[in-house]
């Protein structure tokens, strides 16, 4: 399976008007740059969510959370060791890796999990377009793993969370030391659903 994203969330309650490219490079969290648009969207819950790409990653900064990813497999931590360095008494509340895979239809060798005798519902439900599956566990260390495997005609794709729930800002500089391990874990995972290799 290829990676096609990795992000990291930090949630907690953040000024979104403060985490603001300018402010990122006055107080060197990233390096200056010549050129950044930032976009602003209102999401379903009406709250205002900028979205910016600095240093090759792609950041979304709301109320909420903040997520900093990009289409490779790069940690942002050393970025929210610097915020959080800036925002000690910033209240949070969880950290989420993510990991989004995807492979071709063709090169697929597992089987996919479906409803019981969805080939004889196809009659009633019209061509099936997407088969979902879902799975939810807790770890020993109280990290919970979120995997969901989707598959179309054409392609799989597999989305995987690590949440753990952290009390601070040392809770959560630990939680995003966790990147590779996760990683590494997914990779575990995979090689055990499919006997192939996460790349």
């Amino acid at each position: 399976m290829q990676l096609t994203e990795s992000n990291v969330v930090l949630i907690g309650a953040f000024n979104a008007s403060i985490v603001q490219p300018p402010w990122l490079i006055a107080n060197k969290v990233v390096d200056p740059v010549d050129e950044c648009t930032a976009k602003i969207e209102l999401n379903n819950r009406a709250e205002t969510q900028w979205r910016f790409s600095l240093d090759e990653l792609d950041w979304r900064v709301s109320g909420d959370r903040i997520v900093i990813g990009s289409g490779r497999l790069r940690s942002p931590a050393p970025y929210y060791e610097k915020l959080l360095e800036l925002l000690p008494h910033t209240p949070l509340r969880a950290v989420g890796i993510n990991f989004k895979l995807r492979q071709d239809m063709k090169d697929w060798t597992a089987p996919i999990p479906s409803l019981p005798n969805q080939e004889a519902m196809r009659s009633h439900l019209g061509d099936i377009i997407i088969t979902s599956t879902a799975t939810r566990s807790r770890q020993t260390n109280k990290t919970q793993v979120s995997l969901t495997l989707e598959a179309t005609e054409e392609e799989v794709t597999l989305d995987a969370n690590f949440h753990r729930g952290v009390d601070g800002r040392e809770m959560a500089l630990h939680a995003l030391t966790e990147f590779e391990s996760d990683w590494e874990y997914l990779g575990q995972l995979i090689r055990l659903m499919t006997s192939q290799v996460a790349s």
